[in-house]
């Protein structure tokens, strides 16, 4: 498992065409905020960058079983003696970290000026509720193009359908962005469907998997 874990993400880090979308466009947003004049922190922003970089992660996540399909390299895993929800789980936690890792750094940086000043302070629990919209959508998102690229053939497939479907999360973020981050309760019930749906969505990529055969 550790292995399959090391060569994925050997195989993302040599690729700059996966992790430079991670760099740019979240780089833009941040440094747009810090420059210009607004004298507190745009909520829906904020909230924003970390589902940006999770939607950003489908491009990672499509490649990880409908690329083997398109290498010809899927018979090599299935035939392995590493159980195939090892697999699944080493796949996952390849591709995670990049998106969360880089969402949670660009809302730190993006919060760091307004939590130094007292007039403009932002509190501390609306960043703690950011890191986990942003930890819990990327897993979702994840997870749900993890599922995708096990049913279909190609990672380019794999990509449209799960943008497709994930945009709608990018919409309702921007649009109520701020209410989430104000509103306890309606933060912690989208929270719960996260973790709930991702769940869901990883045991129905490990009955997928199970089912695979050459």
């Amino acid at each position: 498992m550790i292995q399959i874990w090391k060569h994925e993400i050997k195989g993302i880090w040599r690729e700059p065409k996966f992790w430079i979308p991670f760099i740019v466009p979240p780089t833009l947003i941040v440094l747009a905020q810090l420059f210009s004049q607004k004298n507190s922190l745009d909520l829906s922003l904020f909230l924003l960058v970390g589902v940006l970089l999770g939607t950003m992660s489908v491009s990672l996540t499509a490649d990880t079983f409908a690329g083997e399909k398109e290498r010809k390299t899927l018979e090599t895993l299935l035939i392995s003696p590493i159980p195939r929800n090892q697999i699944l789980w080493a796949k996952l936690l390849s591709v995670a970290p990049v998106p969360i890792g880089l969402g949670i750094t660009a809302q730190l940086l993006m919060s760091l000026p307004f939590v130094s000043t007292e007039s403009n302070s932002i509190a501390f629990p609306i960043i703690i509720q950011g890191v986990f919209y942003t930890v819990l959508s990327s897993m979702f998102i994840s997870s749900f193009t993890l599922l995708i690229s096990l049913k279909v053939d190609s990672v380019r497939s794999a990509a449209q359908l799960s943008l497709i479907l994930i945009l709608p999360l990018f919409f309702v973020t921007q649009i109520f962005g701020a209410t989430l981050l104000t509103t306890s309760t309606l933060m912690a019930a989208t929270l719960f469907f996260f973790t709930i749906s991702s769940v869901i969505l990883f045991w129905l990529g490990i009955r997928a998997f199970k089912r695979l055969n050459f």
